[in-house]
């Protein structure tokens, strides 16, 4: 369970570029008011009109005089690396409560200056966090710094669970093991960004579906393995980029198919018999590999992901209007530089706000239920709250840690109405005189290494890269334990099916083949490789998220011709792509007429 540390090749950070901003303000008639230069990157970024004009709505009022936020001086890209990095998902340790002194999982590594309590201690009413109060003074970061430390953290962030308790940032999950973010799921293994929906195994990004095996972005599937970019399809293997398909298999490009293979219609006889063989999916790859991927490379892809959107670029946008910057948002109106989120109205700058609404806020990361709020992180059902961690259930707060139904706390200490408003407009002062009011919280302030976090994920960095921008790094080994008693095999003499194993597997430590890092198998995973055929991994969990992290649509945006009709679109896929990349509307032409 401790850190994995490979060298995967991931794309580099993506950044907008000027071509990018000027297509999207020609299309959307919204002008380009400035320039700016991003003090990290050194990129230029554009201030749109409508920037301009959500700021000053966003910017909150005391005594009716409103406090301006500023134009940023970081790009988009650098300012979502700021707030993710204070997101860990999946880099889980070994170590004891600092309540009970018993052992727990948790996201905070064992040696951590941070107090860490079990879920269950920490979300109880036992506590006040208002007893870690303090003054405030002049330093805002320093002494936020020292009230986070002294204020206990959650070992891991799940609430609603039942027998998921290796699960993080999951909500209402059952029977479930190393799922990570999202919620409303039963029986899942292995899966990330994932929700409402059972028995999926070794998943990222799905929604609504049920019995899927190694897929990537699909919704309402059922049955299908391997299958990439597809929605609405069942009992479908090796497809991508199809919709309405059924008993597909080694398919591209398809809408309302039953029966195809290699993109041909075959009898109902052959999908049976391409079924048959006990190792069939090993078979398909063996003898069809080479076809497939001719294939794959004479047909066109859709620019990006977007469907039933209006006035809406980049990838993985459903349902959404006047929408732009960023990836996998389903029900968002009128917002920018947003990322993993469903029904947001006139926000800007928000990661990981799901599964509940969250309007008029800027800036911030992992909060929900949230609104007219600036720069916080992972805080839930609160309103106008301003650069707080950890805070639910309150109301008006300024850099407040672990409130839960608390109003008008500065600092965690307690105050009447009359003394806030008249304290938050002084410490709003001080901030703007150094630069502070409108950035996301000072990197110094993640309790985590850049590593270990989900901006490595999508803005990866090497170590060098990281610490010149002055971010922690983790790179300490903490050892796995294996007990004597328990038995260690390599993957590699692993039996290729469950059917060739006993039960005692389980009981067996096995040695990841690229890592060495050791895993084990759970009987309900056993259970589902026996009922589907699936061979035996012999790759340690992380190694396989990495894997599948690799094969996303990268979220780079790029200005570039319509390989259809050749006029100038936006793209995921730059102008040298080695394949045919359509605008929506010609590839819905192409792929559903």
């Amino acid at each position: 369970m401790e850190m994995l540390v490979l060298d995967f090749t991931l794309p580099h950070s993506f950044l907008m570029r000027k071509e990018v901003y000027e297509y999207i303000s020609r299309k959307t008639w919204d002008p380009i008011i400035e320039w700016r230069i991003c003090r990290i990157s050194w990129k230029q970024f554009a201030i749109f009109q409508s920037d301009k004009e959500f700021y000053e709505k966003v910017s909150p009022v005391f005594w009716w005089m409103k406090y301006l936020v500023p134009f940023p001086t970081l790009c988009p890209e650098e300012r979502q690396r700021r707030r993710m990095l204070f997101r860990n998902e999946t880099t889980l340790y070994k170590r004891v409560c600092d309540h009970s002194k018993k052992p727990i999982i948790s996201i905070y590594k064992p040696d951590s200056e941070y107090q860490v309590y079990d879920q269950n201690y920490w979300w109880s009413d036992e506590l006040d966090a208002t007893q870690y109060w303090m003054e405030f003074d002049t330093d805002f970061m320093t002494q936020f710094s020292l009230l986070s430390k002294r204020v206990p953290h959650c070992s891991l962030y799940s609430f609603g669970n039942t027998n998921s308790e290796y699960s993080n940032f999951a909500i209402n999950a059952k029977n479930c093991y190393l799922l990570f973010w999202w919620w409303d799921n039963e029986d899942c293994l292995y899966c990330d960004i994932i929700s409402w929906w059972n028995n999926n195994v070794d998943t990222h990004l799905i929604f609504d579906s049920e019995y899927c095996y190694e897929c990537i972005n699909i919704k309402r599937c059922y049955n299908c393995f391997y299958t990439y970019n597809a929605e609405n399809c069942s009992n479908c293997l090796y497809v991508e980029e199809s919709y309405w398909c059924q008993d597909c298999i080694m398919c591209f490009g398809l809408s309302n198919k039953q029966y195809y293979f290699l993109n041909e219609f075959v009898w109902k006889e052959k999908i049976e018999e391409l079924r048959k063989d006990k190792d069939y999916l090993k078979q398909l790859l063996q003898n069809y590999q080479e076809k497939y991927q001719l294939l794959i490379s004479h047909k066109p892809r859709p620019a990006f992901h977007v469907v039933n959107s209006e006035n809406s670029w980049w990838e993985g946008i459903y349902d959404s209007k006047n929408c732009f910057n960023w990836f996998n948002i389903n029900n968002w109106e009128d917002s920018k530089h947003i990322s993993f989120l469903h029904n947001i109205v006139s926000s800007q700058d928000i990661d990981y706000a799901s599964p509940y609404w969250a309007n008029y806020s800027y800036n911030w990361c992992s909060c929900t239920w949230t609104c007219n709020s600036i720069g916080n992180f992972l805080s839930i059902k609160n309103d106008k709250i301003f650069y707080c961690m950890l805070c639910h259930n309150s109301q008006h707060l300024f850099w407040c840690v672990w409130l839960k139904n608390k109003s008008y706390c500065i600092y965690n200490k307690q105050y009447t109405k009359e003394e806030y408003e008249q304290l938050v407009p002084q410490l709003i002062t001080r901030m703007q005189e150094n630069d502070q009011w409108w950035e996301f919280l000072d990197p110094s302030l993640s309790p985590f290494g850049y590593n270990e976090t989900v901006a490595q994920e999508y803005h990866p960095l090497t170590k060098e890269e990281a610490l010149e921008k002055w971010y922690s790094w983790q790179d300490k080994e903490y050892p796995i334990n294996v007990p004597e008693w328990i038995t260690t095999l390599p993957a590699q003499e692993l039996p290729h099916f469950a059917d060739d194993v006993d039960d005692d597997i389980v009981h067996v430590a096995i040695l990841c083949s690229v890592s060495w890092k050791p895993f084990r198998f759970l009987k309900q995973e056993l259970a589902y490789y026996r009922k589907h055929n699936i061979s035996l991994p012999r790759k340690h969990p992380d190694v396989r998220h990495k894997e599948r992290l690799a094969k996303r649509t990268w979220r780079e945006l790029h200005v570039r011709n319509c390989d259809a009709t050749w006029e100038q679109i936006l793209s995921v896929h730059p102008q040298d792509a080695q394949f045919k990349v359509y605008s929506e509307n010609a590839y819905r032409q192409e792929v559903f007429w």
